[in-house]
């Protein structure tokens, strides 16, 4: 009996542990699927970009190369960041952390975000004159759609 029950306890908790992995793979991959762009160094299942907005084969090379030389810049600056984040924490956690040289830091993050928030704006303006009218409209929309999904949130 006492067998048994040991069994029934162990299969019960193997498809728990189970289901908790198998759901936990599911959001990875859902959430996964609007990390990178169409052409970042990670490729996504669609391109969803060149889909929806129809870009012509020479709009497509110009703006891979645009696209791959901004997220190689987004990506570093998002490493600076991260590193600023880190300082600051270990600022914070120190016995007698000093609000000057924190707030400090703070201010360092709050120009480096604003620096990678005029890097976006200037990369979609140089996509944007890279589209027609009609492919400027679906373009915008696609970025409200993502906007709107949280997608473009910061990771902190």
């Amino acid at each position: 009996m006492k067998n048994k029950m040991l069994r029934f306890i162990l299969v019960i908790s193997l498809l728990m542990n189970f289901s908790v992995l198998l759901s936990a793979g599911y959001f990875y991959y859902k959430q996964s699927a609007y990390r990178a762009s169409p052409f970042c160094q990670q490729p996504l299942k669609n391109n969803y970009l060149i889909e929806s907005i129809s870009l012509r084969p020479e709009q497509r090379e110009t703006i891979k190369v645009k696209m791959s030389s901004f997220h190689a810049n987004i990506d570093a600056a998002r490493k600076e960041v991260l590193a600023k984040r880190i300082e600051l924490l270990a600022l914070m956690q120190s016995d007698s952390p000093d609000q000057k040289i924190i707030d400090n830091k703070i201010a360092d993050i709050g120009r480096m975000q604003g620096n990678i928030q005029k890097m976006a704006a200037a990369h979609i303006l140089e996509v944007k004159n890279q589209l027609d009218k009609d492919q400027r409209d679906k373009f915008f929309g696609l970025l409200q759609d993502v906007m709107g999904r949280g997608q473009m949130r910061s990771p902190w």
